[in-house]
C-alpha cells in the first residue's frame, strides 16, 4: 500500500512539446511547398531553342510529387501537362520526417535530464 504508483514511461515536458510542434511545422512547410526547375529538353537547366519544361515538385528530402509542363520555345505549339506520383518518395518522407522528430524528441527529453541531475548535483554539494 505504501508503494508509488510506477511513472509512464512516455512523459514529454511542455519545452520539448513546444519544440517538436516548431520542427513538424518546419517539415509540413518543407515538403508542401513548390520547388521550380526551368531546363531545356536536354534537361540542361537555361532556356535554348526547342521545348523548354518546367517541372515543379514537391517533398524534402526525396520528390514525391511532380508536375511538368512542356512548352515550346517558340510558343507554336500547345503545352503539355504531366504529373508523376513517386510512392517511395512518400514513404521516404514520412521515414525521414519520422526519425527527425524522434530525434529531437530524444535530444530535447535528455537535455532537460542532464540540467535536473547536475542541479541536484550542485544542490548535494553545498550540503
Amino acid at each position: 500500500m505504501g508503494e508509488q504508483p510506477q511513472k509512464r514511461r512516455l512523459q514529454v515536458h511542455l519545452s520539448t512539446a513546444i519544440v517538436l510542434m516548431f520542427v513538424a511545422g518546419f517539415i509540413v512547410w518543407v515538403n508542401v511547398r513548390p520547388e521550380t526547375h526551368i531546363v531545356d529538353r536536354r534537361g540542361i537547366p537555361c532556356r535554348w531553342e526547342g521545348y523548354l519544361s518546367t517541372d515543379v515538385s514537391y517533398g524534402f528530402p526525396i520528390s514525391y510529387r511532380k508536375f511538368v509542363t512542356l512548352v515550346a520555345a517558340n510558343d507554336d505549339e500547345a503545352a503539355h501537362h504531366f504529373v508523376d506520383t513517386d510512392r517511395r518518395g512518400i514513404v521516404i518522407d514520412a521515414f525521414v520526417a519520422l526519425a527527425t522528430l524522434v530525434m529531437v524528441w530524444f535530444l530535447c527529453e535528455h537535455w532537460i535530464q542532464w540540467r535536473a541531475f547536475r542541479k541536484i548535483e550542485q544542490q548535494s554539494q553545498k550540503l
